[in-house]
């Protein structure tokens, strides 16, 4: 079964949308660095900023096993309108909190651990609506566009909240977390204008009725009876940790000089490096259609990543600047091409009414990887000091021969072969209404 048989070609209305996401994203994301910025001010303590780090994780994953099964079984459109309102709501107490001055750091961990429980429901309902309106032969565009705009927003918006800083000064931080409202109120104007399919599930017996538990095995049991899906799963999240591993402790790897310059111009430039790089490489493959060979685009990604980083380590190791910088840049182009390639294989693989369930399974385990893999490699550091010479290095290698394990002697590979066959098969099927209707 395909979540793209005769699909409608909304893409003109869901780039709306996305329009209104994005302006709402901006919001977000400034008042989270302006955020963090107040708690490092405040406190001056790497737990407080580690904690702050690890509850919105947290958070998003105990919504992990109803998430996807809401964004499946209820109105899609509803579940986000629901989860913007509720975290701009939140922002709004926290305001009112600072403006009549009472507002401390439990009252920030409370906002941050909410903003990521409620982002745990809304995330699931985005990425399942993307191929109910957008057909096969545009999703890598569509998916370009993503990473494109991710980026664009990561690079901005620490300028942003510097500004805003600048002008309100830390004392106003009820004006200051204003902005998260303003683009809430603006984002919202697209969600209400457009009709967003609804795809039905199946209906059942009164006697057959599933609970959440059941219909989230049936998110895992569809990853299993696709050919190569677990294994690209699996292989994705390995790779993921030791990606983690490697680029989060960039700020110790440049701070304790290796022969780099140990100063925030190296690390700005190499953080640059990797933005820019996936702004570039997003914008080309906007222009393509990445239809074919998904599995190839998808290791070519993955493996010159961690040839990047490998580069990097060595730089770090020769004391080499430019090979450092040189690395970072190859792994910021790197990244894009295995995500676009990664997202297409899911959205094309996955049924329509399974998107939500599917996108919390592989979001779940990624998300677990992050933690575990700070948790680990830093109490690595905290044993060997030194380690910090080899980090990239190892962290590199070990997970290019990951990833090449899994491409070689799983069934990773079949996936390509499973996608045109499924094409060649819908291109000779006579059109079919599927069961999916607009709501307003």
């Amino acid at each position: 079964m395909s979540s793209q048989v005769n699909i409608k070609d909304r893409s003109n209305k869901y780039l709306f949308f996305y329009s209104g996401q994005l302006v709402s994203l901006v919001g977000s994301s400034t008042v989270q660095f302006i955020i963090i910025w107040w708690i490092t001010i405040t406190t001056q303590s790497a737990l407080n900023l580690m904690i702050a780090s690890l509850l919105g994780v947290a958070s998003s994953l105990l919504t992990g096993l109803v998430a996807g099964v809401i964004a499946d079984r209820y109105d899609r459109k509803i579940i986000i309108i629901i989860s913007d309102t509720l975290q701009a709501l939140a922002t709004f107490v926290l305001m009112y909190l600072f403006y009549i001055g009472i507002a401390n750091l439990t009252h920030i961990f409370g906002l941050l651990f909410f903003r990521g429980l409620i982002g745990g429901f809304q995330r699931p309902a985005v990425q399942a609506i993307i191929p109910s309106m957008v057909p096969r032969e545009k999703l890598s565009r569509i998916n370009s566009l993503s990473y494109l705009s991710n980026s664009v927003i990561n690079l901005s918006t620490p300028v942003l909240a510097a500004i805003l800083l600048g002008i309100f000064g830390m004392e106003n931080m009820f004006a200051l977390l204003a902005i998260d409202g303003i683009t809430f109120l603006l984002g919202t104007i697209p969600l209400i204008l457009v009709k967003i399919p609804k795809t039905h599930m199946k209906k059942k017996s009164s006697t057959e009725k599933s609970k959440f538990r059941t219909e989230f095995m049936d998110g895992i049991r569809i990853i299993k009876e696709g050919p190569g899906l677990i294994s690209l799963l699996l292989s994705f999240a390995v790779t993921n940790f030791f990606l983690t591993a490697s680029l989060s402790f960039l700020p110790l790897v440049v701070s304790s000089d290796h022969g780099l310059g140990a100063d925030e111009y190296v690390l700005a430039y190499g953080l640059s490096a990797l933005q820019g790089g996936g702004i570039l490489i997003s914008t080309i493959l906007m222009k393509k259609k990445l239809t074919k060979n998904l599995v190839k685009n998808l290791t070519l990604g993955i493996c010159a990543a961690m040839i990047g980083i490998i580069v990097s380590g060595a730089g770090v190791f020769m004391g080499n600047l430019y090979l450092f910088w040189a690395g970072l840049t190859v792994v910021g182009f790197s990244i894009p091409i295995a995500g676009i390639s990664s997202s297409v294989i899911w959205q094309s693989n996955i049924p329509a009414e399974y998107q939500g369930r599917v996108f919390t399974v592989r979001g779940t385990i990624a998300q677990m990887m992050s933690p575990l893999s700070l948790l680990i490699v830093g109490f690595i550091l905290e044993i060997i000091p030194n380690g910090l010479s080899y980090l990239l290095l190892i962290g590199g290698s070990l997970g290019l021969i990951a990833y090449l394990y899994a491409y070689f002697f799983t069934k990773i590979r079949l996936i390509d072969g499973v996608i045109e066959n499924r094409v060649k098969t819908e291109t000779h099927k006579p059109k079919l209404n599927i069961a999916v209707k607009s709501t307003s």
